[in-house]
């Protein structure tokens, strides 16, 4: 019976068939193999399979966090015990530091910055600069003068050069006794 079936057929027919047959076999083993990597991959849908995480990176990242808050509670603990520090600027000498900074400089005498740093080891070179340059020179008690050897210096060493010198204007001796008489030296 089955061999008249076939032989009714027409032979278009039966190429027809057999082209339906392989099409739908292709279909059937691209929908298998798509469910063997969603399967591989961890699930997901069938727009995004699942994204594979990289534990490693993760356990580096939790090891730097765990190092980085045990130093911070060690300097804590550190902070905690460690003996003060001396105390600076109004608090240990009892006047502003540009009050201070003029009491100490010699009336007549030619400063660099550098100088003060050295008349002031109470205080930051910054923090002298600051005095100096936002306070004393403007308030017209300190006089900013260019340095004739400049250019020279510049020439043979610039990492000595001193564009500007400074020295005590004509007006502050006499604050500078009165401050230095407070400070007791």
């Amino acid at each position: 019976m089955k061999l008249d079936l076939e032989e009714k057929l027409d032979p278009r027919k039966k190429l027809d068939l057999e082209k339906k047959q392989e099409v739908e076999a292709r279909a059937l083993e691209r929908a298998l193999a798509r469910i063997r990597r969603m399967r591989e991959n961890g699930g997901g849908s069938r727009a995004r399979p699942a994204v594979k995480v990289d534990w490693s990176k993760h356990a580096r990242k939790a090891a730097n966090t765990r190092k980085r808050r045990a130093s911070r509670r060690k300097r804590e603990i550190q902070a905690q015990n460690a003996p003060a520090l001396p105390r600076r600027g109004v608090a240990k000498l009892g006047l502003p530091g540009w009050k201070v900074l003029l009491a100490r400089m010699e009336p007549g005498r030619v400063y660099r910055m550098a100088d003060f740093r050295e008349l002031m080891p109470e205080y930051s070179y910054s923090g002298i600069k600051t005095f100096v340059l936002s306070k004393l020179v403007p308030g017209g008690l300190i006089e900013q003068l260019d340095n004739p050897e400049y250019e020279r210096m510049v020439a043979e060493n610039p990492a000595y050069s001193v564009r500007y010198l400074y020295r005590m204007a004509e007006k502050a001796p006499y604050l500078a006794a009165e401050w230095r008489s407070a400070l007791g030296e």
